[in-house]
């Protein structure tokens, strides 16, 4: 319900991304979505995109990727 949840949840799992912990990672991400404005977020749907294609869930992946080119276009 906080706004600044989103920013948290989603430093966590780009820290746990950056370790290569993919599964606290892509809980942390989980977390990001569900907060508030998360959905949506070029960033956070970038993240889970990758997260979901080192997981082996390649469909889940490219929606994702897709929700990030989409709100981030090409830059991201």
């Amino acid at each position: 319900e906080w706004d600044a949840a989103t920013w948290l949840f989603a430093a966590i799992g780009d820290a746990y991304w950056s370790i290569q912990d993919h599964t606290r990672a892509y809980k942390a991400f989980q977390s990001a979505l569900r907060s508030p404005g998360g959905i949506g977020n070029p960033f956070i749907h970038l993240r889970k995109g990758q997260l979901e294609l080192e997981l082996g869930n390649r469909e889940k992946a490219l929606d994702e990727l897709m929700r990030a080119y989409m709100g981030g276009g090409k830059e991201l």
